[in-house]
């Protein structure tokens, strides 16, 4: 059976399951600044909170913390002196980075 425009609205399977882990993502737009600020680098917390500067250090640790559960974003503690906390996108975050690249520009236009 061919699909029927209601499809998109109501997935089902495997869809679903990709739809409700990626529209939550694209809803919460901290998390998306977060993933473009990280791409293909690995950046202290400190640094992210400059380039993010409007939202609060609590805030931003959970929004960390979700994408860190979610398989986005991979977190290397360091316990040695100095301490510090790393953050990296995992390859499947490296894999929605250049989409939302395009998201960006696109909403530039």
């Amino acid at each position: 059976m061919p699909p029927q425009p209601n499809d998109i609205l109501t997935p089902e399977g495997e869809a679903e399951f990709y739809a409700n882990r990626i529209f939550p993502l694209l809803t919460t737009p901290w998390k998306v600044f977060l993933i473009l600020n990280i791409g293909e680098h690995t950046i202290r917390f400190g640094s992210l909170k400059l380039c993010l500067q409007a939202v609060s250090r609590v805030t931003l640790t959970k929004y960390l913390h979700e994408l860190e559960r979610d398989g986005f974003v991979q977190r290397i503690e360091y316990p040695a002196p100095p301490l510090r906390t790393e953050y990296s996108l995992t390859p499947m975050g490296l894999s929605l980075l250049p989409i939302l690249q395009e998201l960006a520009e696109w909403g530039e236009q």
